[in-house]
């Protein structure tokens, strides 16, 4: 028999809250399962409760194990001294950005933190350019160029979710008066005027931008959140707890194994008019399911976006793969593809195939690519019983516009957040032909791809014997 609980041991157990439960199992499972830092942006108008929530959410995160950091609000220590001059508000942005950047390094550093807390951040300063161009202190044509530059992809995807704290200039007004106030005072920003185009450009830009940021708007005016600071920390810590959850559920894109199938007509490859049919099937019939349920169940296939990467003069990018775990198939395999599953949130375009290779490539191999540089060139499917049977490699192509790239990938070593790497050199195809001839790849999908869509451009390839 076990030792018997104690009777604090028994209360502490009942008195744990929904949260606390969700967060204490969330912060177990990070570690694991994790794919990057989860940042928080906390943004919104004066005195609506920001900074008090935002601590506690700290501290609850915390104390239920997460590794948590805040990036302090930059405005608190910007050595320039006009609040409504544009290069106030580029100095607390791109001192936000550098925190950013370091905090969510890709292998991460052993002090950087699970979850990155912003207060304010780049939702948030774009909120007050749009500010400055309302009060002509910013010329439109020069608003956009700095937006745009905050909002590159790489930067931007970094950050999870946006919580947008709002209350309405009254409000704001009399708890900027605390206990003494002092009747006729008045700020340059603290003033209704300009609290109420605050507002207005807050909530307009989270509208304008609901395809860049998941803003989430809390506003501590409204009869529910007004004056009850507990009420207010608990609705935030939901939907902190929904942003990290949603992070370690991967949702992976899968097609039921007889769709596949009736695509590949017993073959094992398709060329690209078949391919694209395939794919075209995944974007309209597709569906996405946390991934341990997708690879237990062997009547789903699940869609692998491969790419192989070619320099200027024709050269294969050949790497081997180095996973966490000796028992993965892949583990030491030579092969001539980076890629890997399509995710849920690949599908915020709609087209989820081709933003899964552009992420992968860049996760994978630090390639900033575009879709439409990459090439389809057909898809590989193998029924052999082993861990193949559950995955559709569609194969796409990019070829590198010179060969100065081989200055960046060949004899690199490419680490992952979960432990895997890559290591590349440019090969040849004629060269990897003839290893082929000479003896078996143990990487069956590389087998293919070089046999059935890369035979054109070698000599002396044999047919396939097994």
């Amino acid at each position: 028999m076990g030792a018997r609980e104690t009777p604090e041991v028994k209360m502490s157990i009942q008195n744990k809250s929904n949260l606390q439960e969700r967060a204490e199992r969330a912060a177990s499972l990070f570690p694991e399962t994790a794919r990057k830092t989860i940042v928080i942006e906390f943004a919104g108008t004066p005195k609506a409760g920001k900074t008090t929530t935002l601590s506690q959410i700290n501290t609850f995160l915390k104390r239920c194990g997460f590794k948590v950091e805040i990036v302090v609000e930059r405005a608190s220590v910007c050595p320039i001294k006009d609040k409504k001059h544009v290069n106030f508000n580029i100095w607390t942005a791109c001192t936000t950005l550098s925190q950013l950047l370091e905090k969510t390094q890709t292998p991460p550093r052993a002090e950087d933190p699970q979850i990155l807390i912003l207060d304010r951040g780049i939702f948030d300063s774009i909120c007050w350019l749009r500010l400055m161009e309302r009060l002509q202190r910013l010329r439109p044509s020069e608003r956009k160029i700095v937006e745009d530059f905050l909002v590159i992809p790489d930067w931007r995807e970094r950050i999870t979710g946006v919580i947008l704290m709002t209350a309405s200039p009254a409000d704001s007004m009399q708890r900027e008066q605390g206990m003494l106030p002092v009747v006729g005072a008045r700020g340059s920003i603290m003033n209704e005027s300009v609290l109420q185009q605050m507002t207005i450009v807050a909530r307009e830009t989270a509208k304008d931008m609901q395809a860049l940021f998941r803003v989430f708007e809390v506003s501590t005016s409204d009869e529910e959140t007004k004056n009850k600071p507990q009420f207010t920390a608990e609705k935030v810590a939901e939907l902190v707890l929904s942003l990290i959850e949603q992070q370690l559920q991967e949702e992976i894109l899968h097609l039921p194994r007889t769709e596949v199938k009736g695509v590949f007509q017993s073959a094992t490859t398709i060329d690209v008019n078949s391919a694209r049919d395939l794919v075209a099937i995944f974007q309209s019939s597709g569906k996405y399911a946390p991934r341990q349920e997708v690879e237990a169940d062997t009547g789903l296939v699940q869609a692998l976006p491969v790419v192989v990467v070619r320099n200027a003069s024709g050269q294969v990018l050949r790497l081997r793969r180095r996973e966490r775990s000796e028992a993965n198939p892949l583990h030491e395999k030579m092969v001539v593809w980076a890629g890997g599953h399509v995710r849920r949130e690949d599908n915020h375009t709609g087209q989820a195939i081709l933003k899964c290779i552009t992420r992968e490539l860049e996760e994978e191999l630090r390639l900033r690519v575009t879709a439409d540089s990459v090439t389809l060139l057909g898809a590989v499917y193998l029924e052999d019983g082993k861990s193949s049977v559950k995955h559709v490699a569609i194969v796409y192509e990019w070829r590198a516009p010179t060969d100065d790239v081989e200055v960046a990938l060949s004899n690199a070593e490419f680490f992952e957040r979960r432990g895997t790497s890559l290591s590349g050199k440019f090969v040849g195809l004629d060269e990897i032909v003839q290893e082929m001839n000479t003896a078996h790849n143990e990487e069956p999908w590389s087998d293919y791809i070089i046999r059935e869509f890369l035979s054109k451009d070698a000599h002396h390839i044999q047919s396939r014997l097994f």
